[in-house]
């Protein structure tokens, strides 16, 4: 009878606490069958550590029940999960389908991103950003800030913002970190627990560190990778502990920054670990799961982790069983599936931009449930304008039973800039090298809404000194103004019909004067309008002898649409892209003659695993007389008939169709994310002059293609590549910051 009302029990607390998720502290604790309180240690290893969930299970299991846990890094995410009441499944299908290449890098989905901050790719500039702060460069404290993985911790733990004390939680609960003034332990049991465990996980040189309360934290590794000692403060009186850590690399391994930095790291951690393995006593359990050569970031292996973790605890089953009670234990899940009801949002600003502009970019509604994957969505919009250094986020009580969105916004100081680089160039073994060596200043900043002053300088063949003032109206229109200045220089050849010879080679020397208002319809799409006034000078350098040089002016109106879904500007997977403008030249606006010009660009990937092909048309039409070398339709380069220089046919009219083939032949380093890939193409294309032109021309049909080797690292696009067309024309391509 007493068997079975406790089992009537058991059965009740379970349900009420699968609807309601407790988080105050348990009224009694569990003890083993000795009545001791009995403490889990669980130590940092990265992606090794996640066999501490198969560890945990294996517990559960055995009926042993833990009234206390401290964790390391990664030690210290399981450890947190597990305290804040997530059940082992829960914690199993996170560590198995968390994209952990999110989480160890910085930049957000390019789906994110605001439409203007994907054209940024389009200049053909290196990833990697120099932070420019009171007239100086800032060297980033990590390869990576974190955003990504502050954002994924605090999706995990949402459900404990309002926890300040960690004796709150279902299990008591301590984090370890280093604090790098001092090198000493510092022990985490209130605050954020999402910040906590942020710290706790901070390699240092890999992930920037955490201040907290005034001090700057990064991984616990360095001081106690092993905390027993913090768990036994919890007063326990028996102790788990797991050492998963991780081992030594051999002398062949180490031959990289990365490795010397992971190596010397380690030391540290073997070491300390040691130091708090011999403090276990003989009512102790020390596991140390066989993880065999899974390495620091193979979380692709999750599954075979968590195994092992299980493997190692029923490997000691028999010396575990003085920790059990009796029976295998169930515990009650977070309630994942129920999301809030938000009554209010409010901002904790510490940045330039208006606090009414931020809150354009938060789409959650008022007074509806909690839509986390809307508000990541937005989160990423927010810090790939690249203004902040973090964006997050925190659920609070509003005292009536709903929750209030407190969003976090830490911005650099206001006189904000970045600088990025790149280069290309291309040899047609005819003693023709191309080169071009690129840098940029966007300058943020400028207003409280958004304004940004843009820089770009290339120096080479083609030189562009560029610069544009984009300032949105105000803080809820989508409307924008861009003013611009512009110098262009280049060489420019003109050649016979079947493109062999040379015929004229001119130096086209441009001013251009503009100013563009637009309307970004949503991260996608972007509508503009404008007035350029241009003045130049072709100086003829080769052929026509008796002509040294001569002037135009240009003068017109034009009307541009873009459309932007691609997932990556380089190497793309999935979506599509549309460039369309149209541009009125008019005596009236100082231009020489009269006459229209358009031209459109299609592409679309369509992406089968590691394979992806990619699908561009362009086309360009002008039925003026206008002088050729003025025009502004280009062909030549890698993927526009390959085999011809870059930019190097130019005329009134053009065709371009192509197949480019995209392979991927690794997977990345998480947040090292260097991709690897075979690329190639077939192109078809066709040149024309209007035949009352001043130089008329028909290149008729040519075939051309490529095929090249291309890595996408983290500051960026790296390809090496040969072209081939049937004008029997070819050249090698090598570029830096930009690709096919």
């Amino acid at each position: 009878m007493i068997n079975n009302i406790s089992t009537a029990a058991a059965k009740l607390t379970a349900a009420l606490a699968t609807v309601v998720f407790a988080l105050t502290p348990l009224a009694s604790y569990a003890v083993d069958q000795e009545g001791k309180r009995i403490g889990l240690v669980l130590s940092g290893g990265a992606a090794r550590g996640l066999s501490h969930i198969g560890v945990i299970r294996a517990l559960q299991e055995q009926g042993i029940e833990v009234d206390a846990i401290s964790g390391t890094s990664m030690g210290a995410i399981i450890g947190g999960m597990y305290a804040s009441g997530y059940s082992v499944e829960q914690m199993e299908v996170i560590g198995t389908s968390l994209d952990w290449s999110y989480g160890l890098t910085d930049k957000p989905p390019r789906d994110d991103l605001t439409f203007r901050r994907k054209q940024d790719d389009r200049r053909h500039l290196l990833r990697t950003k120099l932070t420019v702060v009171d007239g100086g460069i800032k060297i980033p404290a990590g390869v990576i800030d974190g955003q990504n993985l502050d954002l994924v911790l605090q999706n995990i733990f949402y459900h404990t913002n309002d926890v300040d004390n960690f004796d709150q939680l279902k299990i008591p609960y301590r984090a370890v970190a280093t604090n790098l003034e001092t090198g000493e332990a510092v022990i985490m049991g209130s605050g954020s627990l999402n910040t906590a465990i942020r710290a706790s996980m901070s390699i240092p040189g890999v992930l920037a560190p955490v201040v907290r309360d005034g001090t700057l934290l990064a991984d616990g590794g360095m001081a106690d990778n092993l905390p027993v000692d913090v768990v036994r403060g919890m007063q326990v009186d028996r102790v788990i502990a797991v050492n998963i850590g991780t081992p030594l690399n051999k002398a062949k391994d180490i031959n990289n920054l990365f490795a010397v930095s992971n190596q010397v790291s380690t030391f540290l951690t073997i070491k300390n670990a040691q130091e708090q393995i011999a403090t276990l006593t003989n009512t102790d359990i020390l596991l140390q799961p066989d993880l065999g050569d899974i390495g620091s970031f193979d979380f692709s292996r999750a599954e075979e982790t968590i195994q092992l973790g299980y493997d190692a605890v029923m490997a000691q089953a028999d010396a575990l069983k003085s920790f059990a009670k009796n029976g295998p234990l169930t515990f009650a899940e977070v309630a994942t599936s129920h999301a809030p009801n938000i009554s209010s949002i409010s901002f904790e600003n510490k940045s330039y931009m208006h606090v009414d502009a931020l809150r354009l970019f938060i789409k959650q509604p008022i007074n509806a449930p909690f839509d986390k994957s809307l508000l990541e969505h937005n989160i990423n919009t927010l810090y790939g304008l690249d203004y902040f250094s973090s964006v997050g986020y925190r659920l609070l009580d509003d005292g009536e039973g709903g929750k209030r969105l407190h969003i976090l916004i830490n911005g650099e100081k206001r006189h904000t800039g970045f600088m990025r680089f790149g280069f290309n160039t291309s040899d047609d073994f005819r003693g023709d090298n191309y080169y071009n060596l690129a840098f940029a200043y966007n300058k943020t900043g400028i207003s409280n809404y958004g304004a940004e002053w843009f820089t770009h300088v290339q120096l080479g063949n083609d030189i562009n000194i560029r610069t544009e003032f984009y300032a949105p109206l105000d803080y809820e229109s989508p409307f924008y103004v861009l003013p611009l200045l512009e110098y262009t220089a280049r060489d420019i050849s003109l050649y016979d019909d079947d493109l062999k010879n040379e015929v004229l080679l001119v130096r086209d020397k441009r001013t251009s004067a503009g100013f563009f208002t637009g309307y970004q319809f949503s991260n996608y799409t972007d509508i503009s309008v404008g007035l350029v006034r241009s003045t130049g000078n072709l100086n003829v350098e080769v052929g026509l002898p008796n002509i040294e040089h001569f002037n135009y002016d240009l003068g017109y109106v034009e009307t541009r649409f873009k459309l932007d879904s691609e997932d990556n500007v380089y190497f793309p997977t999935s979506g599509s892209r549309l460039d369309l403008s149209a541009r009125k030249f008019d005596q009236t606006l100082g231009s020489d003659e009269d006459y229209y010009e358009a031209d459109i660009l299609l592409s679309r990937a369509f992406n089968f695993g590691a394979h992806t092909f990619l699908t561009r048309a362009r086309a360009a039409r002008s039925d003026g007389l206008n002088s050729v070398p003025s025009s502004r339709f280009y062909l030549g380069g890698l993927g526009q008939l390959s085999g011809m220089p870059e930019n190097s046919i130019i005329t009134q009219n053009n065709n371009l169709l192509s197949l480019q083939y995209i392979q991927q032949l690794n997977k990345p380093l998480l947040m090292f994310d260097t991709r690897y890939y075979l690329i190639g193409s077939i192109e078809y294309g066709r040149a024309w002059n209007n035949q009352a032109s001043d130089l008329p021309f028909n290149s008729g049909d040519i075939y051309a293609g490529s095929i090249g080797a291309a890595m996408d690292s983290p500051i960026g696009p790296i390809v090496l590549a040969y072209g081939y067309n049937s004008a029997d024309r070819q050249s090698v391509y090598f570029a830096i910051g930009r690709s096919i």
